[in-house]
């Protein structure tokens, strides 16, 4: 007998508030289920598992059960609006919010090893390789190999805010 898997559903959730003050948007969300994981940063979509982003999670603020407040920095996208609802997609698994958060912890940029092996970026997945684009990054014997994309944003940029308290 064969065994079906239930398909995976992703996290809706409804748009309670929205407001702006000096390029820091907040939005304040309600949703039906949340996964396990860091709850930002993340996006928003219009349909479930397309790339249709609808609007960016930088950092969580609060949450009271299911509702949530978000912060985010630096906007790409039209705000959204009270009552949309819209699917949510974690970016980010426990072991990159960690590489994030550890502001203690050095980083060294590096060659990759010519090794015929290849490491994906902590934040973004992106291949870290001697035979790619991508063969110089920051290495962390703590977390691994990031791009120096990822390390300018993420750990000396801190482009989500994500190691201060306030925005």
């Amino acid at each position: 007998m064969r065994n079906k898997t239930t398909p995976y559903v992703e996290p809706i959730g409804t748009i309670l508030d929205v407001s702006e003050t000096d390029g820091v948007c907040e939005v304040i969300l309600e949703f039906d289920r949340m996964d396990t994981g860091p709850v930002a940063p993340a996006g928003l979509y219009v349909d479930a598992k397309s790339s249709n982003e609808r609007f960016q999670l930088h950092r969580v603020v609060s949450n009271e059960g299911m509702v949530f407040k978000f912060q985010t920095f630096n906007r790409s996208h039209p705000l959204p609006e009270i009552g949309e609802k819209l699917k949510y997609r974690g970016w980010w698994l426990q072991e990159a919010m960690d590489a994030a958060l550890d502001s203690s912890h050095s980083w060294v940029k590096k060659e990759y090893p010519d090794n015929g092996d290849h490491d994906h970026c902590l934040f973004t997945w992106e291949n870290i390789a001697s035979y790619t684009d991508c063969n110089v990054g920051y290495y962390s014997e703590k977390y691994g190999w990031i791009t120096c994309d990822a390390y300018e944003n993420f750990i000396e940029g801190d482009i989500y805010n994500l190691r201060t308290q306030s925005a």
